[in-house]
């Protein structure tokens, strides 16, 4: 809310605020000459790139999963296919057998709409199961139909029952699958047809349930809502138990520290698909059982993965070296930008065919046929998928989106590509670099991490060609690629060491460039990870002024907080707003109100990150928070951040008694009494939006 054109007057002998309007010091020399962006935009763009940065770690580590799997004699919780190669079945209409449905029983976890789905197909009798490819749609689908038809279940063919449907084909109490209906095809799917089917097999005690690999939104169908249910994968952890105990005859035989290891937990954190999470239970049962290490059955998985990218990489459509080279590039590209949108991943692939080209056949520029291949054809070779994905942060509406189906692809892929074709290393990486500087942050955020993935296979090289020229560029954008790209090395434990003394020297060293690429880098998980040497080395920018280097030492101060470090931070914090150099408190106390307005989402809602775990630390932030709002050039700031707090205490009650005892401690003091009392005075009866706490607060403490 607007109130801070409401403001006193500042008190007698105190240095007014610095107008608004004061001139920024100089540009370096080795300035960027980037377009500034407004406090607000700033914000707003680093914590977009805070998520994207966290996605990406996650992603970029560890992988482990080979992809779609055959079972001979059980079933997982996927889209499997019985005693045939996965994703090449050939769909006939015949029974379903017996022992497959109870086996799929056995491990199956019910997805989060299924009971809905289950009273739509008994009043219905029939069920439009729609979702993500490889979801588990045809476990689900066996086990809804296994609920209400027991075990008379048929599997038939779409591509000719649809049109050719007789009466005489649906037999008295059975239930009917169509298993991944294709999207053309669902044009079929008429009210008309449909409701005269349901009236049909209502007749029979029959009922059917068809399963379509896309979103809802994306059917081309009307009037059919009553029949649609979408179908999410369930979650991959109550999966994993449920298979291993199958496999170890029971839950209570799953071992809880086999469960905990990073390695298990990294992979359960990348959202397996329900057939991969069947994949790693089996070897995780033959670790369980002694057969296996835990290191060698995950080398297994990642091996398999590896073959299949190698498949992909080896094929030639058409036997055309310019279509094979087309195919690598958009492999390599959707390797690096999975899930991203589509067109983005086309520009990208694009770029790199072209860097390709040039070694291949330097200085030639074929043409490029416009209509030889449909965008299908192209996910259909490189076994991807296109869906829609709903606005963010970073997007401002629904989009169409690239990736493998099989996640662990990307990873594999790249590694591939490193590790067996040594004549594609510089012009991928020339490639990378280049898209340092494309505006979209997402691609930016990616290609720096996919340097820092192949940095991993050859840190020197690497350094030699990008990391050391983004981090000596006088652009921030890559400065920004520099850091995120050794936020993947530090994660390494035999290359941490060498990050960790490669930022300590560029803190030292006389280039501002690779200075301020430190401090970024201190603001990623580097922080987190080595917190001693982030508060140690940022101390040599304490007596800095410049806005860019204010806010990435507020940044990484923000991440050490996150990863448990608090008291060291607040005590840094501290020990800045109390020097005497004014330059060394003005940061301090800009960092300390950045922290504050840090939040965090728990089970109440959002509060303080400050408060989110233990306000222990309320004791600590008292003197910091009256040196905040009483700096001239800060406070307005600095009481913007407390008015939000106790915003948010008016949702969350248990922010009130931690409130009121900060705002005795500040009222105590002379020099904040008055202007706290005002303040709240204005937030507990201001016109556009009144704080209950505020109230509570001013009643309680300032009392005359």
């Amino acid at each position: 809310m607007d109130w801070r054109a409401e403001e006193p007057a500042h008190s007698p002998g105190e240095a007014p605020d610095e107008p608004a309007g004061t001139a920024s010091p100089p540009p370096d020399a080795e300035d960027d000459l980037d377009e500034q962006l407004d406090e607000e935009q700033q914000r707003v763009e680093e914590e977009i790139i805070r998520l994207l940065r966290r996605v990406g770690v996650s992603t970029w580590l560890n992988p482990v999963f080979a992809g779609p799997v055959s079972f001979g004699g059980h079933a997982a919780g996927r889209d499997v296919t019985f005693g045939a190669v996965a994703g090449m079945a050939v769909r006939v209409t015949g029974p379903v057998p017996v022992d497959a449905v109870d086996t799929l029983r056995a491990v199956y976890v019910p997805f989060e709409a299924y009971d809905r789905a289950l009273w739509t197909l008994r009043r219905h009798h029939v069920l439009i199961l729609c979702g993500p490819a490889s979801s588990g749609k045809h476990t689900s689908a066996l086990c809804l139909l296994g609920a209400v038809a027991g075990e008379r279940l048929w599997s038939l063919d779409a591509e000719a029952w649809l049109d050719q449907i007789d009466e005489r084909d649906l037999r008295e109490g059975c239930g009917y699958l169509i298993d991944t209906l294709p999207l053309e095809r669902t044009r079929a799917l008429t009210p008309t047809r449909i409701n005269w089917l349901a009236r049909l097999l209502e007749e029979r005690d029959a009922y059917l349930v068809v399963t379509v690999a896309e979103q809802p939104e994306r059917l081309p169908v009307d009037r059919l809502d009553q029949y649609l249910v979408e179908h999410r994968p369930p979650d991959p952890r109550d999966l994993l138990y449920s298979h291993l105990g199958w496999r170890l005859g029971g839950r209570e035989r799953v071992d809880e520290t086999l469960l905990a290891d990073m390695e298990v937990v990294r992979a359960l954190e990348a959202a397996p698909l329900p057939g991969q999470v069947a994949e790693l239970a089996a070897v995780l049962a033959q670790v369980a059982r002694g057969d296996l290490t835990l290191d060698a059955a995950l080398d297994r998985l990642r091996e398999r993965a590896r073959g299949r990218a190698k498949q992909l990489l080896a094929a030639r459509p058409d036997d055309d070296p310019a279509e094979s080279l087309r195919l690598r590039a958009f492999l390599i590209a959707l390797s690096v930008f999975n899930d991203l949108p589509y067109t983005q991943v086309v520009d990208a692939a694009e770029a790199l065919e072209t860097e390709l080209r040039q070694v291949e056949v330097p200085g030639a520029q074929p043409g490029r046929p416009i209509f030889a291949h449909p965008r299908q054809y192209w996910l259909q070779v490189a076994h991807a998928k296109v869906e829609t994905r709903p606005a963010a942060s970073w997007r401002r509406r629904p989009v169409e989106c690239v990736a493998f189906r099989n996640p662990a692809l990307p990873m594999a892929v790249l590694d591939v590509v490193w590790q067996d074709y040594d004549a594609a290393r510089s012009p991928i990486l020339r490639w990378l670099r280049q898209l340092a500087g494309s505006r979209g942050v997402e691609i930016r955020v990616r290609a720096a991490q996919a340097v820092g993935k192949f940095a991993v296979h050859d840190f020197d090289h690497v350094y030699q060609e990008v990391i050391h020229p983004w981090a000596s560029s006088p652009r921030r954008q890559e400065r920004e690629s520099a850091a995120w790209a050794l936020e993947i090395v530090a994660c390494d434990s035999e290359l941490a060491p060498q990050v960790r003394r490669l930022l300590r020297n560029w803190c030292r060293s006389g280039s501002l460039a690779r200075q301020r690429t430190a401090v970024l880098a201190y603001g990623t998980d580097i922080g987190a990870l080595f917190p001693d040497d982030a508060l140690r080395n940022l101390t040599y920018f304490s007596r800095n002024e410049r806005p860019d280097v204010i806010r990435a030492v507020g940044n990484s101060l923000a991440e050490m907080f996150e990863a448990g470090r608090q008291a060291d931070v607040l005590h840094t914090l501290r020990g800045w707003t109390a020097s005497t150099d004014r330059r060394q408190r003005r940061l301090g106390i800009r960092c300390f109100v950045r922290l504050v307005q840090n939040t965090r989402l728990d089970s109440v809602g959002t509060r303080p990150a400050l408060l989110a775990d233990d306000e222990r630390w309320l004791d600590g932030v008292t003197g910091l928070w009256r040196a905040a709002l009483v700096e001239p050039g800060v406070r307005a700031e600095a009481w913007e951040a407390l008015c939000q707090w106790f915003s948010w205490a008016d949702t969350d009650p248990g922010l009130l008694t931690p409130l009121i005892a900060l705002a005795g401690e500040l009222a105590a003091d002379e020099a904040v009494r008055e202007r706290l009392r005002f303040y709240l005075r204005v937030w507990s009866s201001h016109r556009q939006q009144t704080l209950a706490s505020a109230e509570k607060v001013l009643s309680s403490v300032m009392k005359d």
